[in-house]
């Protein structure tokens, strides 16, 4: 399961979200998260980092469940300056 930063377009349309979808949500329009490709990935975080507390909360629930997955969220840009980054590295810690 992806969860994407802002920039992570590449990935999206990689995974199969088609790119009508990402203009639609550029655009501000709700139904560009409603992805007719991969509908288990969350739409983009447009703040820096906030992907990360989703994926290990997101983790954390597969782990639950037993399910054999992983839930995959790219940083960059000065992203593990940021709190939300050590507060999903405590949370995926304990």
């Amino acid at each position: 399961m992806l969860l994407p930063s802002f920039r992570d377009h590449a990935a999206q349309l990689w995974r199969g979200v088609a790119m009508t979808e990402l203009l639609l949500c550029w655009g501000g329009d709700e139904r560009g998260s409603a992805f007719a490709g991969p509908r288990q990935d969350f739409p983009a975080c447009i703040p820096v980092a906030s992907q990360f507390p989703h994926a290990a909360g997101v983790a954390l629930a597969m782990r639950l469940r037993r399910e054999p997955r992983v839930a995959l969220a790219i940083g960059g840009d000065g992203a593990t300056s940021k709190g939300d980054f050590y507060e999903a590295l405590n949370l995926v810690g304990v």
